[in-house]
């Protein structure tokens, strides 16, 4: 399965280890399955697991084309009251695996030779 036309509001976060989706769109995975429950600490608050998800996806801001399949962490918060307002963050795990690349000095990142520039949280 597919997220189809569902835009998410993703944080490419190079302080976190592994990568998450919010249990509002871990339905759309392909597969989910029940793994050892987890607390993960961040900076906004903790995050609980207890279930892992794989999910196709794309980077529209990099390739409109390019697909992406990985197995997510499920954040079981209710993203509007105690999340930490993103819709999936993609952590060390996944980052290293298909080469994104943050240049802090030019304020890119960079995904296959493709860059866009940082962005703030607008939220």
């Amino acid at each position: 399965n597919k997220l189809n036309t569902t835009f998410l509001h993703v944080l490419i976060d190079s302080g976190s280890d592994e990568s998450f989706i919010n249990k509002k769109h871990a339905m759309n995975g392909s597969s989910t399955k029940i793994v050892t429950p987890n607390t993960w600490a961040t900076g906004a608050r903790s995050m609980h697991t207890k279930r892992k998800c794989t999910l196709k996806f794309k980077l529209n801001e990099f390739s409109t084309s390019k697909e992406v399949e990985w197995k997510f962490h499920v954040d079981e918060s209710d993203l509007q009251k105690s999340s930490i307002g993103y819709d999936m963050i993609i952590g060390l795990d996944l980052m290293s695996e298909i080469g994104i690349l943050i240049n802090c000095l030019k304020k890119v990142i960079d995904w296959e030779d493709i860059q866009t520039i940082m962005t703030a949280n607008q939220t």
